[in-house]
């Protein structure tokens, strides 16, 4: 009988989660056991239930730990493969190369242009939301009414 009344102090206490790592592993033993109180099946239920979890939690985290040897290897082979990809491969062509804008029809290159145009026009846009949208609205009008 002491050793239930240990037990059911250690349940309570469980409960509370105030107990140690070494007291929850002498209930899971306890638990683990046949001769249980009817009282207590419930619990036994509970802790088989959380040490079936932990071994297929272990079971899973196995082929982790092989994995865990190739992730400095693996680290290694991207850093090289980055660094030869970035000094082989041909340099891409200038921004201002690429970019262009027409302006009254004229095609501009300049990047610092470009840059200022934009930021000019997005100004405009905003600053003129609603004339903007009942133009586009008028001009949409426009169209459809003479096809």
């Amino acid at each position: 009988m002491e050793h239930n009344k240990y037990i059911r102090e250690l349940i309570d206490k469980y409960l509370e989660g105030a107990t140690s790592l070494k007291e929850e592993e002498t209930l899971r033993d306890y638990f683990q056991g046949e001769k249980i109180p009817e009282e207590w099946k419930v619990y036994q239920a509970m802790f088989r239930y959380f040490i079936d979890e932990r071994q297929k939690t272990e079971t899973k985290r196995r082929p982790l730990r092989s994995v865990r040897l190739w992730m400095p290897a693996v680290a290694a082979a991207c850093v090289a493969l980055f660094f030869g990809l970035k000094f082989l491969s041909p340099a891409p062509p200038r921004l201002s190369a690429r970019s262009l804008i027409y302006i009254d029809g004229k095609k501009y290159t300049d990047i610092e242009l470009i840059q200022t145009e934009t930021l000019r026009a997005l100004e405009n846009l905003s600053d003129n939301e609603d004339n903007v949208y009942s133009s586009q609205v008028e001009a949409l009008d426009l169209f459809f009414s003479n096809n």
